[in-house]
């Protein structure tokens, strides 16, 4: 074991051996080595996350960077949303859900310009003691159109109408009025609410 050696009671003892670490040479080609070996270390690769977290925590970022990177996150996240939106299946029975089919039918009577459709209204409303269809082709009357509840707990009703545009909801219980959910094209009522639209257009007679 080295004796320790107190530099501070004789400065000479320090001059020395600074002087005899000076005369020290280390071997020939170490440095070549040494800087060959920090060349072959791989540089870890970032994904963009980190790139982004770094660039919010790093002390020197200037607030326009640190701009850039929030809108950047921002058009990521959208991008997510809307993939998830695409890949997200139908929503299952339970809250308000409606299907409206159109089939051509030939069973109604067809006017000299068209024909009718039999309209199918299917409707789901687990706590509704009772559905009806309120629209512009009933006089917006639900007592018109009530709908007749399935096994499944899905409220329906089939009506025939001729072509046009219709714009109705429904009715819940009599009192509370649901746009259609599930409708293509929706309309100001005039009165700060939405109707779903129905669009039947004309066809040749069978």
């Amino acid at each position: 074991m080295k004796e320790r050696v107190d530099f501070t009671s004789d400065p000479s003892l320090l001059e020395e051996a600074l002087r005899e670490m000076a005369r020290d040479t280390p071997p020939a080609g170490l440095e070549a080595r040494i800087l060959e070996g920090i060349a072959a270390i791989p540089v870890p690769r970032r994904s963009p996350w980190s790139r982004i977290a770094g660039a919010l925590q790093t002390p020197a970022a200037t607030w326009t960077y640190r701009l850039a990177a929030l809108i950047l996150l921002g058009a990521i996240l959208i991008n997510l949303r809307d993939l998830v939106a695409l890949r997200t299946p139908p929503a299952t029975p339970g809250g308000p859900e409606s299907l409206a089919s159109l089939v051509p039918s030939t069973a109604a009577t067809c006017p000299n310009d068209g024909c009718g459709f039999v309209v199918t209204f299917q409707f789901r409303a687990d706590e509704a003691a009772s559905v009806s269809v309120a629209g512009s082709f009933n006089d917006w009357d639900p007592a018109r159109a009530p709908m007749v509840r399935g096994e499944n707990g899905e409220w329906r009703l089939q009506l025939i109408l001729p072509p046009g545009k219709y714009e109705y909801q429904y009715v819940i219980d009599g009192r509370r009025f649901v746009p259609d959910p599930e409708a293509l094209e929706r309309q100001n009522d005039g009165y700060g609410g939405e109707n779903a639209v129905l669009r039947l257009k004309r066809c040749s007679s069978v």
